[in-house]
């Protein structure tokens, strides 16, 4: 399922999700939008911090509850597992309160004991350490650079960077050294008279292969859009890190097995 905030983005996103989704052979169960502001009295616009009418109607429930229903502490319905929510960090945990205020189960807040945690999905505006909070705990969500990974080539990236300017890099900066690896990459191929023509510089570039990127982009394809291998990241109670794939993991366990027995 998605819910998305009502703006071009939020509905690009929810669109690209929903394509995906589709082309890997699942299902859209629910697609919902929320508005980011209100209008008070007085005309003023103000941003939103509660979305209990989004959430309740989100769980099919009805849009005005009496006090009686609401001593009755009605459970949503809904059939879907996950809930995808491409909006920034600080919005999505006021999203994700209203939920579980509804009764939605999420991160380490469950209104039944047989409840199961619904998984919540988002983009890398929500490497944050602001998202480490109790709704959001298992969360999942992507982004091209996390300083923290456990790679030799981020590592020195990383510590150079703080050197210069006393602050970890953030994506803009990564993003940046990577375009320039690629520029002294592609003029590095075609270091001949031929760099003066522009279909030359062209050729240089979709010819690069990167080796040390820091936003794990790879190549150029033949239509210029950039292959990249992005990280999935998971919201922990110790912070962010990376999320580790189950049956990777078991592979990794079973293979550790054998070796011992032989």
């Amino acid at each position: 399922a998605t819910l998305a905030p009502e703006t071009d983005y939020g509905k690009n996103m929810a669109k690209i999700f929903e394509d995906e989704v589709v082309k890997l052979g699942g299902e859209l169960l629910k697609s919902q939008f929320y508005a980011v502001e209100i209008v008070d009295d007085e005309g003023v616009v103000l941003p939103r911090n509660s979305f209990i009418t989004d959430a309740r109607v989100f769980g099919n429930k009805p849009e005005e509850i009496t006090p009686e229903e609401e001593e009755m502490e009605l459970l949503p319905e809904y059939e879907f597992e996950s809930l995808f929510i491409p909006d920034k960090y600080q919005r999505t945990y006021h999203v994700a309160s209203s939920l579980a205020y509804e009764g939605f189960p999420l991160g380490t807040f469950k209104p039944t004991r047989e409840s199961e945690p619904l998984l919540l999905l988002g983009l890398n505006s929500w490497n944050n350490p602001g998202i480490v909070k109790q709704y959001m705990m298992g969360a999942q969500f992507v982004d091209a650079f996390w300083a923290e990974e456990d790679s030799e080539n981020v590592s020195l990236f990383v510590e150079e960077f703080k050197a210069e300017y006393e602050r970890s890099p953030r994506i803009f900066e990564a993003l940046m050294y990577d375009t320039i690896q690629i520029s002294a990459q592609a003029l590095d191929l075609e270091a001949t008279e031929l760099i003066r023509k522009r279909e030359a510089v062209l050729d240089g570039v979709l010819a690069v292969e990167l080796t040390d990127s820091q936003t794990h982009s790879i190549r150029f394809d033949q239509n210029r859009r950039l292959e990249r291998e992005l990280l999935i990241l998971e919201v922990d109670s110790d912070g962010i890190k990376k999320w580790e794939n189950p049956e990777e993991e078991k592979k990794e366990e079973e293979e550790k097995k054998k070796e011992k027995s032989t």
